[in-house]
């Protein structure tokens, strides 16, 4: 017979595995159920401050993965009391070490997002991105917002993720990230393309899969 422990690692394995690499089946995403979604009234309102949003959500997001581990301690206390998970006195090693090395997460989880709140957001990795646009970050961040909130801009989601094309920039949204480049930067490469047959008559669409790069050093 499979351990309780078994099968609780295995559903939390899954979900955590999903969770973190944005692999949450659409339905699921739409229902707001994913822990980002559950906190989203910290965020604000993306049409609004459409970079404020996103460093606050993966800010979130980079902490609440980061907890993960901790949680998952928890719950295999839990399920399995008879391990004594909450007893450092009689715990076994093995167990001893999966908690230190949960706790390492978790504080560098907390850590990281405090550092990118105590100096206002300057050196979270969005705001670091906008720096390297040529203009000063703020400034930059209210060229991003007051183009997003146009209603032709163009909007494709892809798997977890979500693609924004305004006048002048080219945006990407993942679960940990913003991905920016201003159009004038943008090298746009056809990395490849596919054929697909519509109709019986013969009707066929072509589809591209296009690569953009930016010329624009983006190391430390």
């Amino acid at each position: 017979m499979v351990g309780v422990w078994v099968l609780y690692s295995s559903v939390f394995g899954l979900y955590s595995l999903m969770e973190v690499l944005g692999l949450m089946p659409q339905e699921v995403r739409s229902a707001g159920i994913t822990l980002p979604a559950i906190f989203s009234p910290l965020y604000g309102d993306q049409n609004i401050d459409f970079v404020g949003y996103h460093v606050k959500r993966t800010t979130v997001t980079v902490l609440l993965h980061l907890l993960l581990p901790v949680v998952y301690c928890l719950g295999l206390g839990i399920v399995e009391p008879e391990w004594n998970m909450f007893n450092p006195w009689t715990i076994s090693m093995p167990l001893a070490l999966l908690w230190c090395a949960s706790f390492g997460a978790a504080l560098v989880g907390i850590t990281t997002a405090t550092r990118w709140y105590a100096d206002s957001w300057k050196s979270h990795p969005l705001m670091k991105t906008l720096a390297r646009t040529g203009q000063p970050p703020r400034i930059a961040a209210s060229s991003v917002n007051l183009e997003f909130r146009d209603i032709d801009k163009f909007v494709a989601s892809l798997g977890g993720s979500v693609v924004i094309v305004t006048d002048s920039w080219i945006l990407q949204t993942n679960v940990h990230g913003v991905d920016i480049v201003h159009q004038r930067d943008a090298v746009l490469h056809v990395s490849s393309s596919e054929e697909h047959s519509l109709t019986t008559e013969g009707t066929s669409a072509q589809y591209l899969n296009i690569s953009v790069r930016t010329h624009i050093h983006v190391g430390g």
